[in-house]
């Protein structure tokens, strides 16, 4: 019987983005090669490793993930392995009414990145006037092939008072699976220093959830982007999740996070609800525990204790 090592991967197929967004984590924009070190060969193999230890989930993510040649692929080979949930994180601007058929036919879901009702407050994140029609017109066509589409909201102090009008707008075009999350001081707008910030991570980093970069650099989130712990070009997945690396990073992110002002300690965290900022559960993920939250905000997680 598989062990349960894993849950699932983020797998960062590209750093390549059509979008240059003012607030992206890694740094992804129409400048980063298309393909870097992990072929196809490699992510294959990474599927079929992930899903001997137990994971059942996978999320393709970039830069924009539909950029790469080989996504299609990619998902079809992990339906064969037999991985249940596939998500595409995706700004849909390139969606076409073929594309979509084809993710339907695949039957993955997609998660789609929309910043604001209107051209303009979208534009604040994406620099992009047109991405915003792009955007919408990609998950009209997603929806009408019939694939689920949820959406996720990034705000900061110019666009927080937009958030209300932000769902009203999704709700309008049938997405009603919202989550949102606040600018993470990471990527294109975190700093130069080579250690990480915990105060932008949750407890569960590196638990069960590892994300792999088209490098082949490992992390133990999309947030941590300071802590490699490993490299799935020339290591084992099952190596790198019992190497001394990921062992390291959970102790210092425990340390770090039971002296942090955060809602979202490291034994707050549920075991059945994965910090991911896909996911539908409540109380532990970015969008609820989000960075600069405090303990005086109470919310159920605080009666569920469960050691990481």
């Amino acid at each position: 019987m598989a062990s349960k090592e894993l849950k699932g991967l983020w797998l960062e197929l590209t750093k390549a983005c059509n979008l240059s967004c003012s607030h992206c984590g890694n740094n992804s924009g129409p400048h980063q090669p298309l393909i870097d070190k992990m072929d196809f060969d490699d992510w294959r193999r990474v599927i079929s490793e992930a899903h001997s230890m137990g994971a059942n989930y996978l999320q393709f993510i970039g830069g924009e993930p539909t950029i790469h040649p080989n996504l299609m692929d990619l998902i079809g080979y992990a339906r064969e392995e037999g991985f249940a949930q596939i998500d595409v994180f995706s700004n849909a601007t390139r969606i076409t009414e073929a594309s979509a058929m084809e993710f339907a036919k695949l039957g993955v879901s997609f998660a789609v990145s929309v910043y604001g009702p209107t051209p303009e407050i979208h534009a604040h994140f994406t620099r992009s006037h047109r991405s915003h029609g792009q955007t919408e017109r990609g998950i009209r066509l997603l929806r009408s092939s019939g694939v689920p589409v949820r959406a996720g909201i990034v705000i900061d102090g110019q666009t927080e008072s937009s958030l209300n009008a932000t769902k009203d707008y999704l709700a309008r075009l049938g997405v009603n699976d919202v989550h949102v999350d606040r600018i993470r001081n990471v990527g294109r707008v975190g700093n130069d220093s080579p250690d990480e910030d915990f105060s932008q991570l949750c407890g569960r980093c590196g638990q069960d959830m590892l994300n792999i970069t088209a490098s082949g650099e490992v992390y133990p989130c999309l947030f941590s982007i300071k802590s490699p712990i490993g490299n799935a070009v020339t290591g084992s997945l099952r190596d790198i999740m019992a190497g001394k690396e990921r062992g390291l990073f959970r102790d210092r992110l425990i340390s770090e996070k039971t002296t942090l002002e955060s809602l979202c300690p490291p034994y707050s965290c549920n075991p059945d609800h994965s910090c991911v900022p896909h996911t539908s559960s409540p109380h532990c993920g970015p969008d609820f525990c989000f960075p600069g939250r405090n303990r005086t905000e109470t919310g159920p997680e605080d009666r569920i204790f469960h050691r990481s």
